[in-house]
C-alpha cells in the first residue's frame, strides 16, 4: 500500500517509510468497492481525506429532471475530492461511484490537519492538489457555460487536439461522453453527425479527423 501512496501527488516527495510512520500514528481505515457501488452521496459530510488506491471512481451530479452529469473520473493513485474536507460547509456537492473494483483509503480529518501541521512537503501537496482541483472546476464550468450542444462538442474536439494533432483516437464512448456533456446520446450522436455532414470532421470507428479547424472554432465564438 505504502508504495502505491508514494505515487499518489498527496505524498509526492515523502518517502515510503516516512508515510508507513505517519500512518502509524492514526486509526485510518481501508474500504473495498464493486463497480458501481455508491461510495457517498450527494449531501454527505466530508470527514474523511480519501486517497484512492487502486482502481478508479466517478464523481456524479443529479438534475432536477434526472439527467446524470458526470463530473470527473479519478484514477488510482490519487486524493478524491480534497477540497471538500475543510471549510463550514463541508458536505460533497456529488455523488462517488466506483467505476471498477477500487479500494479507497479513509484518514481522519484531525489526523490530516495534524500532518499539515508538521509535514511541509504533505503541506505543499496539499495546497497543489486544492489549487488543481479549483482550475479543474473553472475550466470545468466554463465548457459547463456553453449552451448548445454543438458547442460543447466543438470544445471539447479543440481541447484534446491541436493545429498539429488533428488525428486522434477518442478515449471516451459517446455513451460517456453524453454524461460528461449532460445531455442524451441521441442528441449527442445527432450532432457528430451534423459535424462530419458538414465537413468539419471524419470519423471512423473511435478516430477524429478534424477536417476544418476553423469552423470548429467559429461555433464557440
Amino acid at each position: 500500500m505504502f508504495h502505491q501512496l508514494s505515487k499518489a501527488p498527496l505524498f509526492k516527495g515523502i518517502p515510503k517509510d516516512e508515510i508507513a510512520l505517519m500512518l502509524s500514528q492514526e486509526s485510518y481505515s481501508i474500504k473495498r468497492y464493486y463497480k458501481d457501488d455508491m461510495i457517498v452521496s450527494s449531501g454527505d459530510v466530508c470527514s474523511h481525506l480519501m486517497i484512492l488506491i487502486r482502481g478508479s471512481v466517478r464523481g456524479e451530479m443529479l438534475s432536477n429532471s434526472g439527467q446524470i452529469l458526470k463530473v470527473e473520473d479519478v484514477e488510482a493513485p490519487r486524493a478524491i475530492a480534497s477540497g471538500f474536507i475543510f471549510g463550514s460547509n463541508n458536505v460533497f456537492p456529488v455523488s462517488i461511484f466506483a467505476n471498477e473494483a477500487s479500494q479507497i483509503l479513509f484518514i481522519p480529518k484531525l489526523s490530516v490537519l495534524g500532518h499539515l501541521k508538521t509535514n511541509k512537503i504533505f503541506l505543499n501537496n496539499f495546497l497543489d492538489s486544492i489549487s488543481d482541483f479549483i482550475y479543474f472546476l473553472s475550466q470545468r464550468l466554463y465548457f459547463l457555460s456553453f449552451k448548445t450542444i454543438r458547442e460543447k462538442l466543438a470544445q471539447y474536439l479543440l481541447n484534446i487536439s491541436s493545429p498539429g494533432k488533428d488525428h486522434f483516437k477518442m478515449q471516451r464512448s459517446h455513451s460517456t461522453l453524453s454524461e460528461y456533456f449532460g445531455v442524451t446520446r441521441p442528441s449527442l450522436s445527432r450532432i457528430f453527425v451534423e459535424f462530419e455532414k458538414e465537413g468539419i470532421i471524419q470519423t471512423r470507428s473511435k478516430e477524429i479527423f478534424i477536417l476544418d479547424r476553423k469552423k470548429l472554432e467559429r461555433i464557440i465564438q
